[in-house]
């Protein structure tokens, strides 16, 4: 019964999951870079929210290691389908910027953790790098809370990873001039 619920839910965030193709004519994707911090959200041609969604990535914080470089998901909110378009635009934009994408390391919501078990399992286009557990200063030294709460085998977990993917998505946005840089 278990599994058929976890089938059941991969089967509609796959239905449910919207593309770049569903953006209505006047909606945008707006990325304002400020560094070590970031917010990529649907706009209007003059990157005005259109309350569609927006996703926001900081580099880790002191306490909680390099990561590898990994940007870490600090926000995420969406309307119905668009939250995982706006994860993959994460993924690609912070691959470009170098480390990658992992989940907040203290915290996430179950219906976050179902996007990061979806990319482990079903998306072969995205690469996991493990993270490590051990907070030694090494350079992937990652706090770990979220992937080993309820997880004796932590590596097991797609929190346990920063995830990189090509940035395909974005070069589509730029090639139709759908993206607006702030």
């Amino acid at each position: 019964m278990k599994q058929l619920r976890k089938y059941i839910r991969q089967v509609l965030l796959v239905e449910a999951a919207k593309n770049i193709l569903d953006l209505p004519p006047d909606v945008y994707i707006g990325i304002d870079d400020m560094g070590d911090e970031i917010a990529i959200f649907f706009c209007d041609s003059e990157g005005n929210s259109k309350r569609l969604g927006n996703i926001n990535m900081e580099l880790p914080p002191r306490a909680a290691g390099p990561c590898n470089g990994a940007y870490l998901i600090t926000w995420v909110e969406a309307t119905s389908g668009y939250g995982p378009l706006l994860y993959d635009l994460a993924m690609e934009y912070a691959t470009r910027k170098g480390g990658g994408l992992t989940a907040d390391r203290k915290t996430v919501q179950d219906d976050a953790i179902r996007v990061w078990d979806y990319y482990a399992s079903q998306r072969g286009d995205v690469n996991p790098i493990q993270l490590d557990a051990y907070e030694d200063g090494t350079e992937k030294s990652c706090r770990m809370k979220a992937a080993t709460k309820n997880n004796p085998d932590w590596k097991q977990s797609a929190l346990s990873k920063a995830w990189k993917k090509s940035d395909v998505i974005l070069s589509q946005l730029e090639a139709t001039k759908k993206i607006i840089y702030m």
